[in-house]
């Protein structure tokens, strides 16, 4: 896959470079874009392969369009190989279905779910990572603003219009706010460590 992948990458970048010049910076961003795009497809197409093998394809899409609606506006864990995310992501997809199968949520804890996705967004989104440009308070309240909307879609179409099945929106928008929070501890956590091995040359 890794070959096809260099291949695919080498062929697109010769076609871009064809009436025009890139630069060296923009040749590598395209190539790292490029290889997202193909990591993220080859990806999800192995998770709809399997999903549809066990029968559980409609829920696999329930779930999908959850997690690209949330995961959007909040991030979360990140790995180091494509293997380990497809793994994560797997083992989370099942957990999800069987626990949607298997859960009945009161309304409390249905409303509950709902404004800790709501407030998250509000206090915290976007999660800026170390690789992303810092993007301005405007930007930041737009930003909000849309997965705010984001969260009121969901809402409605599981329970207005009652399309799918509700507890699979509810697991899911569970497990985005437990990655979510994680994601927030490691980022402290980081800028801590970071704080403390700026002071320590300053003590010695």
């Amino acid at each position: 896959m890794e070959k096809l992948n260099n291949f695919i990458i080498t062929q697109t970048i010769s076609w871009l470079t064809t009436n025009r010049t890139l630069e060296h910076l923009s040749k590598i961003k395209v190539e790292y874009s490029l290889l997202i795009i193909l990591s993220e497809f080859e990806k999800l197409l192995a998770l709809a392969i399997i999903f549809a093998l066990t029968n559980h394809f409609t829920e696999f899409l329930q779930i999908l369009f959850c997690l690209t609606l949330t995961k959007h506006f909040l991030g979360g864990i990140h790995l180091k190989t494509v293997l380990q995310c497809f793994g994560l992501t797997l083992i989370v997809l099942e957990c999800i279905i069987h626990l949607g199968n298997c859960i009945q949520f009161a309304y409390s804890t249905k409303f509950l779910i709902y404004i800790l996705e709501v407030l998250l967004v509000i206090l915290f989104a976007p999660i800026q990572s170390e690789n992303k440009n810092d993007i301005s308070f405007s930007e930041r309240i737009k930003f909000k603003f849309k997965g705010i909307i984001s969260i009121l879609f969901i809402i409605s179409i599981s329970n207005i219009l009652q399309v799918g099945k509700e507890s699979y929106m509810l697991c899911t928008l569970l497990v985005v706010e437990i990655e979510t929070i994680i994601a927030l501890s490691f980022s402290v956590r980081k800028k801590e460590r970071n704080k403390t091995d700026e002071k320590s040359p300053e003590r010695q």
